[in-house]
């Protein structure tokens, strides 16, 4: 009776759990996705090989290697019954699959059920009789499981990147029909350059705990780019940026909370020209398993060397956006926008602003992400940028990227970026157009 009353809960589990409807799938993507679920295992991450096992068990019922590992990830997720379910599909196809039929046989002894855990060993023993002694399976069995491998409490994401661009006005200067006829002694004319650039970055969180939700998190980065135009000034021909920061996230199934400290680095050919320190925080609200909000902010106090002293200030920004994940393979949407200020000493350089977002990702076979980038800054400034101007300073500033990822291993990318931004001010010391193209190297571990 018992045996009947198992073997009719076993199916309804399968009924309740297999049958979604699901995109067909080619026989390149259940390759990749296989190998993914083997990732997942390897890294203790059970329910996602369980959902990938899933779909690729809708897609090719019947395969014994997708059942076997099926039965594998529902184990390791505590789905014994589903388990069970799998590994008799593989002994149904293969009645002298030993593995499977030793793997059932753990599966009952921890359900409980150990005369059916007995009745597998018995059969086990008379497929291959040189097996070790019953008692000694029955140990085995019965032995509760051995604990996995803490996972390292430590996270790193780093990246390095190297790439060229083009910059209408790499100078800062004006056009050529700026000001003309002022009483100026010298007007500087804008200089379009072509340049190089590397980039590194690399960020880092440590759990407090292994079942804590707190984590310490920090980042690095920095960048150098050199202008290749001969007539720049010394004062022109470099730019280096750097940024660091450090904070707390607290993070669970469904919210994320993050504050960090940070500081950046600004200077050019001749030295230091500003630097920054503020506060920036998220909090990340997932609403549903494809719907998240994300709200972003950040407040920074600036200073600058003695020559640009008058743009000396603070500055800060709030944003909210949503994201939504979309179809079997999650690609992502993300759109929202945000205000800004720049608050400074003379008024001229102080104003405020909005700007919007939109991405969107796709991710493709052969483990490829795709991205579509593009955003809009507005701001209006206080004053005009001179005594010569006629009306207040306004930009508007357009950017369009597109990116491209392949992973190449499990921890490693490979990624490219092209990007344009224009940048129409009304005023042309301000004014400019810009290409970006970008080569780099993403590990993870």
């Amino acid at each position: 009776m018992r045996a009947i009353f198992f073997t009719v809960s076993l199916t309804v589990s399968l009924f309740c759990c297999v049958f979604a409807a699901s995109a067909a799938m080619t026989r390149q993507d259940m390759v990749e996705l296989h190998e993914q679920n083997l990732g997942s295992l390897r890294k203790g991450d059970s329910a996602g090989a369980y959902e990938g096992y899933l779909r690729l068990l809708r897609e090719e019922p019947g395969n014994q290697d997708i059942d076997f590992m099926m039965g594998q990830a529902a184990a390791a997720e505590g789905n014994y019954p589903m388990a069970a379910l799998a590994y008799i599909r593989v002994l149904k196809g293969d009645p002298r699959h030993e593995r499977a039929r030793l793997e059932l046989a753990r599966v009952y002894s921890l359900m409980g059920q150990s005369e059916l855990a007995r009745g597998e060993l018995d059969a086990l023993r008379a497929i291959n009789p040189a097996l070790p002694k019953t008692d000694v399976l029955e140990k085995s069995i019965q032995e509760p499981a051995a604990p996995q491998k803490p996972s390292s409490p430590w996270a790193f994401r780093g990246t390095v990147g190297t790439g060229a661009f083009y910059d209408s006005n790499a100078n800062r200067g004006h056009s050529a029909s700026a000001y003309m006829g002022s009483p100026l002694p010298s007007v500087g004319k804008k200089k379009e350059s072509f340049g190089a650039f590397v980039a590194s970055s690399l960020d880092l969180a440590y759990r407090l705990g292994q079942e804590s939700n707190w984590h310490l998190v920090g980042d690095v980065a920095a960048t150098n780019r050199e202008y290749f135009n001969p007539d720049l000034g010394k004062k022109d021909r470099r730019m280096t940026w750097g940024r660091a920061g450090l904070g707390v996230r607290w993070a669970s199934e469904k919210l994320l909370a993050e504050l960090r400290g940070r500081g950046e680095y600004m200077g050019d050919g001749t030295g230091y020209v500003t630097h920054s320190v503020g506060a920036e925080g998220t909090l990340a609200w997932a609403l549903t398993r494809d719907w998240s909000l994300i709200t972003q902010g950040s407040l920074v106090d600036r200073d600058y060397v003695k020559e640009y002293k008058d743009m000396r200030g603070t500055s800060g920004k709030v944003g909210e956006y949503v994201r939504w994940q979309f179809g079997e393979a999650r690609h992502e949407l993300l759109l929202g926008g945000g205000y800004f200020f720049e608050n400074a000493r003379v008024s001229r350089y102080t104003g405020r602003g909005v700007e919007l977002l939109g991405r969107v990702q796709f991710n493709l076979p052969w483990q490829i992400k795709t991205a579509f980038l593009f955003s809009w800054r507005g701001v209006q400034y206080d004053v005009p940028l001179s005594d010569f101007d006629g009306h207040k300073r306004r930009e508007n500033q357009y950017t369009a990227g597109f990116d491209l990822e392949k992973n190449i291993t499990e921890s490693l990318s490979v990624n490219t970026q092209v990007q344009y931004t224009d940048n129409q001010s009304t005023h042309s010391l301000n004014r400019y157009n810009q290409w970006l193209i970008t080569l780099g190297l993403t590990y993870t571990f």
